[in-house]
């Protein structure tokens, strides 16, 4: 059965079509199809939410991860797909443990500097290894105080997928994401090749990102908030915070007029 989702080839060719060099580009042609196919994909993956104020969390990169300690060590490599944070890091049962708290990097050095003792870890920081410019420049969490014995966390993170290389590989999500790529790439060619700014694909592109934002924050959406009581009387209620971002991004569909 065909697979209705867009293959690395499938999307540069499409490129090579719109900017008019055929369906089968060859030399520099073809490393400028792939690279707007790139860029298009990158932009899909970084693109902003505007209702949120930051890079859109898709729901398609999340991933769950467990850390467990050993005693004495109090720094850990995150998995080498890392990018970024979603939910914070915590412990992985109900043991009695308070919740980590949050820190920088600099805070725990500041820390550590003023004593180093081990025990129940109360403090933790995620941010970048060290980089070495022949490998991947990793992740890591620091924990503060250093941990006395194993303890078992858990946290979610976005995810990095791999670089499309062969022209059989897929990209990362859906049918629907991949057409976002796609107009996400023409955007790029556009904008590239026409030395335009907010031009007719590029405005697509965004209303199609827009909407695919609106279906995606849906996927993890909580349906309440939980029992709200008001005298006798119980009633549920939706999660504003997730209806108003949502009602926001519609605003700003509707106001590229596609």
């Amino acid at each position: 059965m065909s697979d209705m989702r867009w293959t690395f080839s499938d999307l540069y060719t499409n490129v090579a079509e719109f900017l008019g060099l055929g369906s089968s580009p060859t030399g520099s042609n073809l490393t400028m199809v792939k690279n707007y196919t790139y860029r298009g994909y990158m932009k899909l993956l970084t693109e902003m939410n505007p209702a949120l104020r930051r890079r859109h969390p898709w729901s398609f990169l999340k991933k769950s991860a467990q850390l467990i300690t050993s005693d004495g060590v109090y720094k850990y490599g995150l998995p080498e797909d890392f990018w970024c944070l979603v939910d914070p890091v915590n412990f992985d049962s109900d043991d009695g443990y308070a919740p980590l708290t949050k820190v920088s990097r600099e805070y725990i050095k500041r820390l550590r500097a003023a004593t180093t003792y081990e025990s129940v870890p109360t403090h933790v920081s995620v941010g970048s290894g060290d980089y070495n410019p022949s490998t991947k420049q990793g992740g890591e969490i620091w924990l503060y105080p250093t941990p006395n014995k194993e303890y078992k966390f858990q946290y979610d993170y976005t995810f990095m997928p791999e670089k499309p290389t062969s022209d059989s590989d897929y990209f990362v999500g859906g049918p629907e994401v991949s057409e976002g790529i796609r107009l996400c790439a023409l955007a790029v060619a556009e904008a590239e090749e026409d030395e335009i700014v907010d031009g007719p694909m590029q405005r697509r592109a965004a209303a199609y990102l827009l909407s695919l934002m609106m279906a995606d924050m849906t996927v993890d959406t909580p349906d309440t908030v939980g029992p709200m009581r008001n005298g006798s009387a119980q009633s549920v209620e939706l999660d504003n915070r997730y209806v108003r971002s949502i009602r926001d991004l519609q605003t700003w569909y509707d106001d590229l007029s596609i």
